[in-house]
């Protein structure tokens, strides 16, 4: 009676054994990861629940029954997923400092991408627009295109050489730039009219910045002392401090000068040759 007793107990247990499987463990993998472990133990997966969380979405947070536990094959294994973190909604940047922006991406944990743009409307440093809109949700740390205005486009610098100042300033007005006179002498321009710009011509500029223009005074004419008389050393030395050059064909030690060529008084341009003879 006891071995019939044992031998049905034996059996029992046998059938028990051949429909019962140990739960694996997939708490912590990706859904995918954890429906294969779950198909190969002959058992069954369910999402009972999707929860916002810090894990990325699709990763396991809990499972029923836990792990290491005996089920009968094919029974049904509940896991809840991870929806990922709540979502955030995005900040209004727009017409904001761009440094502003930056830190209210940072403190909303979102991440920045800075692109930059010329604007007439928007002033230089201001976020002109963002993407995605503000108020929309995304998930944390997902990235936030702003576009920063840099201001006015360059304006080019119009052609005013040769033009009186009056005529080259309102130009360079018009051309939305800041014109400042100067002076300078010139060999080839007239007097009173533009010789040059700088920056130069064609080139660009930025918007509403200074313009340096350069009206001629005409050549640089200097007087030609009188150095008749004096020795050549002194001659030379006169006539270099009135910014002019001396020739001399023949030079006798000691000997002084008893014409020169162009004479005394007269307008020269500077650095122009004086001949003396002695």
């Amino acid at each position: 009676m006891i071995v019939s007793t044992l031998a049905m107990g034996a059996v029992a247990v046998a059938q028990i054994g051949a429909r019962s499987v140990v739960v694996p463990g997939v708490i912590g993998r990706t859904e995918a990861t954890a429906r294969k472990a779950i198909d190969a133990a002959g058992l069954d997966l369910a999402v009972s629940e999707r929860r916002s969380a810090d894990d990325p979405a699709g990763i396991v947070l809990d499972q029923n029954p836990e792990p290491g536990g005996w089920v009968r094959e094919n029974a049904r294994v509940r896991v809840v997923l991870s929806a990922g973190p709540e979502p955030i909604a995005v900040p209004n940047l727009v017409h904001k400092k761009a440094e502003g922006a930056l830190v209210a991406l940072r403190d909303a944990g979102l991440i920045a991408d800075v692109a930059h743009s010329y604007d007439e409307q928007i002033p230089a440093g201001r976020v002109v627009s963002q993407r995605p809109a503000p108020g929309e949700k995304i998930p944390p740390e997902s990235k936030v295109t702003i576009v920063v205005s840099d201001g006015h486009a360059p304006v080019t610098v119009p052609s005013v050489a040769g033009l009186t100042w009056e005529a080259a300033n309102q130009a360079l007005v018009d051309a939305h730039l800041r014109p400042g006179k100067r002076e300078e002498f010139s060999d080839d321009v007239e007097i009173g009219l533009v010789t040059r710009v700088e920056p130069a011509e064609g080139s660009e500029a930025p918007y509403d910045s200074a313009v340096a223009v350069y009206v001629s005074k005409g050549p640089d004419l200097v007087d030609v002392p009188d150095v008749v008389g004096m020795k050549v050393d002194e001659a030379y030395k006169a006539l270099q401090e009135a910014g002019l050059r001396a020739s001399l064909p023949l030079y006798k030690p000691g000997a002084k000068v008893t014409g020169q060529d162009p004479g005394a008084y007269e307008r020269v341009r500077r650095g122009s040759t004086v001949t003396l003879t002695v």
